[in-house]
C-alpha cells in the first residue's frame, strides 16, 4: 500500500480533489479510504506525540496542493466539472456533498487554497464544506474563487454547517456567498464560517462574504459574518469581517449571541441589513455574553420603521427565564457613528423594568471615522473629548499606524487594516 503520511506527522496528505473527497469515508482521519467499502491505508502513520510516545495511527488530514472545483477551467460549475453532481430533477449542478455527518479529524490546509467551492442544497439541514464537525482543529486554508457559493437550508456556512464541542477554526480565510433558504420549519441560521457555533472557537481568521438569510411560513433567519448563532462558551477572537450581511436578525459578526459567548479583538466592517434587528457586531445579544476590544464600521440599516438597529447591538433579548438577573458586558468597544449611520450602541433603550432583569455593563463609545483614525496608540486621550479611545487595547495585537489610519489587527505577524473605499464600504489591506 502507498505511504499516506510521508512526513510522519500523523496527518494524511491530500494531493487532489479526489483525495479530498476520500475524507468522507473515514471521518476520524485514521486512514485513507478510496471508497466506503474498501479498507483504508494507514501506511506511514507512525508519529511521535508531544509526550515522546510513538503512535501507529493518523488523526487527520493535510492539504499539500491547491485544488479547484472548476475542474474544466471554463469559469462556471457545469456538467463538465468533476463534482457537478447534476440533479436531473432540478436541472442544476448541486455541487460538493458536505463531508461527514460528524467530522472528527484534524484538517490542516498548510496555507493552500480550495477554489470555487460550490454547493447548492436548498432546504438541507446542515451545509458547508463539512456537514458538522467537533473536537478537532481546522486550520490554515483559504476558501476563495469567483464561483465560491454555498446554499443550504437550516445551518449554513462555507466551512461547516455546525461547529461544536471544542472545535477550533484557526488561520482560515473565507471569500464567497452564503445563502440560507430555510429548513423544513422555515428557519435559517447563516454565517461566513459556520451556521452555528456551540462550545467552539474561531480565531485568527479573515472573512469577506455576502450573507443572505431567507425564511418562509412563520420562520426567520439569524445571520452573521462569522456565524448565524453561537452559544455555550463559544469564542470569536482576532477576526476581521467585510462584505454584506442581510437577514431577519443580522449582525456583522453574529446574528444571535447567547450563553457565555465572547467576541474580542474583532473588526466588523461588513454592511448589515436586518428586518427585526441589525447591529454592527451582533443582531440579538442575550444573557452572560461579552464583546470586548472590538470595532464596528460598516453601514447598519433596518428595513422597517420598527427594526431595532444599533452601532454595536441591534437588541438585547429579555428571555431571562433561563437565567434571570444576568450580565451583558461591553468593555472598550467602538463604532463609527457616521459610517454605521447609528448614534446609539443598541436599538431601543431598556426600560427600568428591563434593566432590573438584565444588567448591561458598557464602556463602549461611538465616534466619527476621523476620530477613530486619529489615535496612534492605545488609550489615546487627545482625539475624543472626555473619552480615551482604544482603552487598554493590546498593542501586540493592534497596529495603530498613523493618525490617518484605523487600527489594524495583527494576525500571525501580518497587519490587516480596514480602509474605506470610494463607495463608502470597507476593504481590508495587508501590511
Amino acid at each position: 500500500s502507498i505511504d499516506v503520511d510521508d512526513d510522519n506527522d500523523g496527518l494524511i496528505e491530500l494531493h487532489s480533489l479526489a483525495e479530498l473527497n476520500m475524507m468522507r469515508f473515514n471521518t476520524n482521519g485514521s486512514s485513507l479510504k478510496p471508497d466506503a467499502d474498501t479498507d483504508g491505508s494507514s501506511e506511514g502513520c507512525s508519529y511521535i506525540n508531544d509526550l515522546g510516545d510513538v503512535n501507529e495511527w493518523c488523526f487527520g488530514y493535510e492539504l499539500v496542493a491547491d485544488v479547484d472545483f472548476d475542474t474544466n477551467g471554463n469559469g462556471e460549475i457545469d456538467q463538465g466539472d468533476e463534482f457537478c453532481n447534476y440533479s436531473e430533477e432540478r436541472g442544476v449542478c448541486e455541487g460538493w456533498d458536505p463531508i461527514g455527518h460528524l467530522f472528527q479529524a484534524v484538517f490542516n490546509g498548510n496555507g493552500h487554497t480550495i477554489r470555487n467551492l460550490y454547493i447548492d442544497h436548498p432546504g438541507a439541514p446542515y451545509t458547508g464544506f463539512f456537514y458538522r464537525t467537533n473536537y478537532r482543529t481546522l486550520s490554515d486554508v483559504l476558501f476563495t474563487g469567483p464561483l465560491t457559493s454555498v446554499t443550504g437550508g437550516g445551518y449554513t456556512g462555507i466551512v461547516a454547517g455546525d461547529l461544536g464541542d471544542r472545535a477550533v477554526v484557526s488561520g482560515v480565510v473565507v471569500e464567497g456567498t452564503v445563502i440560507g433558504t430555510g429548513n423544513s420549519s422555515g428557519f435559517s441560521t447563516v454565517g461566513g464560517i459556520a451556521g452555528v457555533l456551540h462550545s467552539a472557537t474561531v480565531k485568527d481568521s479573515i472573512v469577506s462574504v455576502e450573507i443572505i438569510g431567507q425564511s418562509f411560513d412563520n420562520g426567520y433567519s439569524t445571520v452573521g459574518g462569522i456565524a448565524g448563532t453561537i452559544w455555550s462558551d463559544s469564542v470569536i477572537e482576532n477576526t476581521v469581517i467585510t462584505g454584506t450581511v442581510d437577514g431577519y436578525n443580522a449582525g456583522g459578526v453574529i446574528g444571535y449571541f447567547r450563553d457565555f459567548g465572547i467576541i474580542r479583538n474583532t473588526v466588523s466592517a461588513a454592511s448589515v441589513t436586518g428586518i427585526n434587528t441589525a447591529g454592527g457586531m451582533v443582531g440579538v445579544m442575550v444573557y452572560d455574553t461579552t464583546i470586548e476590544n472590538s470595532m464596528a464600521l460598516g453601514a447598519v440599516n433596518g428595513t422597517a420603521a420598527e427594526t431595532e438597529a444599533g452601532g454595536l447591538v441591534g437588541a438585547f433579548s429579555l428571555d431571562v427565564w433561563l437565567s434571570p438577573f444576568t450580565l451583558v458586558e461591553l468593555p472598550h468597544n467602538y463604532w463609527a457613528t457616521d459610517t454605521t449611520g447609528q448614534s446609539q450602541l443598541f436599538g431601543i433603550d431598556l426600560t427600568l423594568y428591563d434593566r432590573a432583569q438584565i444588567r448591561v455593563v458598557s464602556s463602549s463609545y461611538g465616534a466619527t471615522l476621523d476620530q477613530l483614525e486619529c489615535p496612534t496608540h492605545a488609550s489615546a486621550a487627545y482625539c475624543l473629548l472626555r473619552t480615551r479611545l482604544y482603552l487598554n487595547w493590546d498593542e501586540s495585537l493592534w497596529d495603530f499606524g498613523s493618525s490617518d489610519d484605523l487600527p489594524g489587527l495583527i494576525i500571525n505577524g501580518t497587519v490587516y487594516r480596514p480602509i474605506q473605499t470610494m463607495d463608502d464600504s470597507f476593504d481590508i489591506i495587508e501590511g
